[in-house]
């Protein structure tokens, strides 16, 4: 089974640490919308991570404070002393691609 992450609705307010952020950079959490059951859960989860426009500048916040966290729009992931890039798993699309590739050369099947 892959592993899950299971959101349970939380009590409280939207909040994030409290550190200076770059003109081009934002909190994460206000970049997306949440249930209002939910957001107070996502808030925690997200507390220390920031929409950053480009990698430079995603690693630049990190470097500049390294409790945060920074997601550029691509997905790159950056904290301080790693990033996390690319996907886990393949989607539809990546699917449908390999299948749309592999058809033309498989063998015509032989009637029975």
């Amino acid at each position: 089974m892959p592993r899950t992450a299971v959101i349970l609705p939380g009590t409280g307010g939207i909040w994030h640490l409290d550190a200076d952020l770059p003109a081009d950079a934002a909190w994460l959490i206000d970049h997306i919308d949440v249930d209002a059951d939910y957001a107070a859960t996502v808030s925690r989860l997200l507390a220390d991570v920031v929409w950053a426009e480009t990698l430079d500048s995603a690693c630049a916040i990190v470097d500049a404070d390294a409790r945060l966290k920074a997601v550029t729009p691509t997905g790159v992931l950056v904290g301080d002393g790693w990033f996390i890039a690319g996907r886990g798993t393949r989607g539809a699309v990546e699917i449908t691609a390999q299948i749309a590739t592999a058809q033309p050369n498989s063998p015509t099947p032989t009637p029975i």
